[in-house]
C-alpha cells in the first residue's frame, strides 16, 4: 500500500498534465499512487492521462463529467486514495522533486500535525517565490496561507469532512481551516518548492473575488469553531444579506474581519466537552479536573486563563485539560489538577510552576534587569551581554551536548529560558530550554547510566560500611551509576577494591572532581542539597527509586 496519494485534477489542461504527472513520478520518495481526475475535459486531458496510466502501474485515470469545480473530483479521488496521506495538485502545476519527502517528513516528526505545506514559486505571467508563513490557527483563520498542494492525513480530511461545496474558490482555505477545527495542526516544510503557475486571468480565486464577502461568511459558518462569536454573527449577517453586515468587510479580498474582543472579567469560563457547543473553551479528557486554587471547579481556573491571555491549560502531568476555542495555543503556566492527583503530584506541579513564575518576575522590572539577571547567572554585569547571547543561542537550538566548562552558565541560562517561555505559554520553547538544562546538569556525566545517585569519596573512604551497603543493593544489571566526588582517586580507588566493588558484576561507579548540579539521589549521611537523600539504613528505599526512575 503506498504512503501517499497524489490527486492531479485536469479541466482542459491536457497541454500542462504530462509535467504535473512527470513531477510526481520524478519524486525522490517513491512509494506513491497517482490519481488523475479528468474533469470532463473536452481537449486531449484524457488521451494525456491515459499514457501516463499504460506507462505506469502507479497511475489511475479517473474520468467524469465536468464538475464545475475542483472540490468534486477532490473528494472523489480522495475517497479512492489508499495512502496514509494525500496531497492534491492541479494540472498546471508542478512539484520539486523532493517536495514529498520532505512534507512527510514533518507529518511523521510530529502526530498533532495533521497539514505540511511547501514554499510556493509562482511561474508563467509571474515569477516570484512567495515567503513561507508560520503556522497559526488565528492567522489562518484570517487569510489563507496554505497552498493547494499542501500534504494532509486521509484521515484529517475525514475528520473535516472533506472539501466543501459551497465555497467554490475557496475550497482550499475552507478545508485547512475544516482540518484546524477537528484539533489538528499545521508544519511548514521550508525547503519543499511547487511551482504555480499563474495564468493571465488570474485563476480560480481570481474568478472568486466578485463572491468574495460572500463567500468569506460561508468558511467562517462552515467551520465555525475556529472563529470568534462576532465573526459567526458578521458571517450570518452576511449570507442573510443584512445591510449592517454587508458593510464590514476585510481589510483585502481573502480576509475575514477582526473585531475587537471586551476583555474578559474574572469568573467561571464557559466550557464544554462537546465542540458543537460554543464555550469559550472545548474541554477534552477527564472532566475529573480542579484548580489548584483551592480546589475550585476548573471553569474557575479558565477564566483566571483567559483573562491573562492563555489559551491551553495542562494537568499535572502534561495532559491537555482545555483550549480555548479559535486561539492558537498558550500554555498557562499554573496546571489543572486531577482530582485524584497524590499530595505528592500536586505539591511538584505547583512547586514547579512557582519556581518558573518568580524566576522570571524577579528578573524583570519589568525588562530583563541586568544586574538582576548578572547576579542570577553568577556573572559579571559588565560580562552579561557577550556570555549571555552565545548562551541563549545554545538553548534554543536545544542542544543535547554540553561542555562541563561551559555548564554551569549554560545550566542557569536554560533555567532562565525555561521560566521566560513557561510564563509566555511557550511549551516547545520551555521543553527545548528544560532539556539543554539536563544536558548541562549531566555535563561530565557521559556514559552515566539512566539513574545518577551522588556520594562522596572522603565519606565513603572514611566509612566502609556505606560503600559495602551501597554494593550490596545494586550490582552491574541496575541502571543506576554511583557518581562519586573525590579529589583523591587513588586512595578512593583502594576503598573499592578493599570493598570488594571492582568486578565486572559490580554496580557502575564514577571519580568526578566536582559534584555535579543535578542528580536523582544522594547516598550520603551528610544533609546537603535539594535531591531525596540515603544512607545504609534507608538501601531498599533507594532500590524503590532507582526501580521507579529507570
Amino acid at each position: 500500500m503506498p504512503r501517499v496519494s497524489v490527486v492531479i485534477t485536469s479541466y482542459n489542461y491536457g497541454r500542462h498534465l504530462g509535467q504535473a504527472v512527470e513531477s510526481v513520478l520524478a519524486q525522490t520518495l517513491t512509494d506513491l499512487e497517482v490519481l488523475v481526475v479528468d474533469d470532463g475535459s473536452t481537449d486531449d486531458t484524457l488521451e494525456v492521462a491515459r499514457r501516463y496510466e499504460a506507462a505506469d502501474p502507479r497511475v489511475t485515470v479517473i474520468a467524469q463529467e465536468n464538475s464545475g469545480q475542483p472540490a468534486i473530483p477532490r473528494n472523489r479521488a480522495t475517497e479512492r486514495a489508499v495512502g496514509e496521506y494525500v496531497l492534491c495538485l492541479d494540472a498546471d502545476d508542478h512539484l520539486a522533486p523532493d517536495v514529498l519527502a520532505l512534507c512527510v517528513a514533518e507529518l511523521d516528526a510530529d502526530p498533532a500535525a495533521g497539514m505540511a505545506y511547501p514554499t510556493t514559486q509562482m511561474v508563467g505571467a509571474r515569477e516570484q517565490r512567495l515567503s513561507i508563513v508560520e503556522w497559526g490557527v488565528e492567522r489562518l483563520a484570517l487569510c489563507n496561507f496554505l497552498p493547494c498542494p499542501t500534504l494532509f492525513r486521509r484521515e484529517a480530511w475525514v475528520a473535516a469532512k472533506g472539501y466543501n461545496l459551497n465555497v467554490r474558490g475557496y475550497e482550499d482555505w475552507d478545508l485547512w481551516l475544516g482540518i484546524a477545527e477537528a484539533g489538528w495542526t499545521g508544519r511548514p516544510a521550508r525547503e519543499a518548492i511547487y511551482f504555480y503557475r499563474q495564468h493571465d486571468d488570474g485563476g480560480l480565486c481570481e474568478q472568486a473575488r466578485p463572491h468574495d464577502q460572500r463567500l468569506k461568511a460561508q468558511v467562517v459558518v462552515n467551520r465555525s469553531g475556529v472563529f470568534t462569536d462576532l465573526q459567526l454573527e458578521w458571517a450570518h449577517g452576511v449570507l442573510a444579506g443584512h445591510a449592517s453586515a454587508l458593510a464590514i468587510d476585510g481589510a483585502q479580498p481573502g480576509h475575514v474581519p477582526q473585531f475587537a474582543e471586551e476583555p474578559v472579567p474574572l469568573g467561571a469560563a464557559s466550557v464544554s466537552a462537546d465542540p458543537a457547543v460554543r464555550a469559550a473553551w472545548l474541554r477534552s479528557g477527564s472532566d475529573d479536573v480542579v484548580s489548584p486554587f483551592g480546589g475550585g471547579p476548573l471553569a474557575d481556573l479558565l477564566g483566571l486563563a483567559q483573562r491573562l491571555d492563555y489559551s491551553e491549560v495542562r494537568d499535572e502531568r502534561g495532559a491537555v485539560v482545555a483550549r480555548r476555542r479559535a486561539k492558537d495555543p498558550v500554555l498557562f503556566p499554573v496546571p489543572a489538577l486531577r482530582a485524584d492527583a497524590s499530595d505528592a503530584e500536586r505539591a511538584t506541579a505547583l512547586a514547579a510552576a512557582a519556581e518558573q513564575l518568580l524566576v522570571a518576575a524577579a528578573l524583570r522590572a519589568p525588562t530583563l534587569d541586568p544586574r538582576r539577571t548578572a547576579g542570577f547567572l553568577g556573572l559579571r554585569e559588565d560580562a552579561l551581554g557577550p556570555i549571555l547571547q552565545g548562551a541563549v543561542a545554545v538553548v534554543e537550538s536545544g542542544a543535547a551536548d554540553v561542555s562541563a566548562a561551559d555548564a554551569p552558565v549554560i545550566g542557569a541560562v536554560a533555567r532562565l529560558v525555561r521560566a521566560e517561555r513557561t510564563v509566555a505559554g511557550d511549551r516547545a520553547g520551555a521543553d527545548r530550554a528544560a532539556n539543554v538544562a539536563r544536558a548541562a546538569a549531566r555535563a561530565g556525566l557521559e556514559g552515566a547510566r539512566t539513574v545518577t545517585v551522588l556520594a562522596y569519596g572522603d565519606e565513603l573512604v572514611a566509612d566502609p560500611t556505606l560503600l559495602s551497603s551501597y554494593g550490596d543493593a545494586f550490582g552491574a544489571q541496575d541502571d543506576v551509576t554511583l557518581v562519586i566526588a573525590t579529589d583523591d582517586p587513588a586512595t578512593l580507588s583502594g576503598a573499592v577494591v578493599a570493598a570488594g566493588l571492582d568486578s565486572d558484576a559490580s554496580p557502575d561507579m564514577l571519580a568526578v572532581t566536582a559534584a555535579p548540579a543535578i542528580v536523582d539521589a544522594v547516598f550520603s549521611r551528610r544533609a546537603v542539597g535539594a535531591a531525596p537523600r540515603f544512607d545504609d539504613t534507608t538501601v531498599p528505599a533507594l532500590r524503590a527509586l532507582v526501580a521507579a526512575a529507570a
